[in-house]
């Protein structure tokens, strides 16, 4: 199935989420909200994204640290093996919380049902 690819910036009371959203070319479909792990929004959820997206699905996925940090947080070929990597990545975790979960959910839920999509 052919998709649509985009680059989207959501805003949420919090600021401004940068976030990766695709769809099939055509049509209507369901929507998937996709939370990343702690490396965040990175080419290998486009990947997953654009992997759903093919089967027929919308998708986004927001950058989860969008609060501190714009994506890509890990610079590519760094991992949670890298020292400071995971230093980085253990600041930008103790920005989230249950409630920015929350917060953040109510602002991309309505903002993926309102696509055409």
């Amino acid at each position: 199935m052919d998709v649509v690819e985009s680059d989207v910036d959501i805003k949420t009371p919090d600021g401004t989420a940068d976030s990766y959203f695709v769809h099939p070319a055509k049509g209507k479909h369901p929507g998937v909200l996709v939370w990343t792990d702690i490396m965040g929004l990175r080419p290998a959820f486009r990947q997953l994204g654009r992997r759903l997206a093919e089967q027929g699905y919308s998708v986004l996925v927001p950058n989860p640290f969008y609060r501190k940090q714009k994506s890509p947080v890990v610079q590519p070929g760094k991992g949670m093996d890298d020292p400071a990597t995971r230093q980085q990545l253990m600041g930008l975790m103790g920005s989230l919380s249950p409630q920015t979960h929350v917060t953040d959910a109510h602002a991309f839920i309505p903002w993926l049902d309102a696509q055409a999509s």
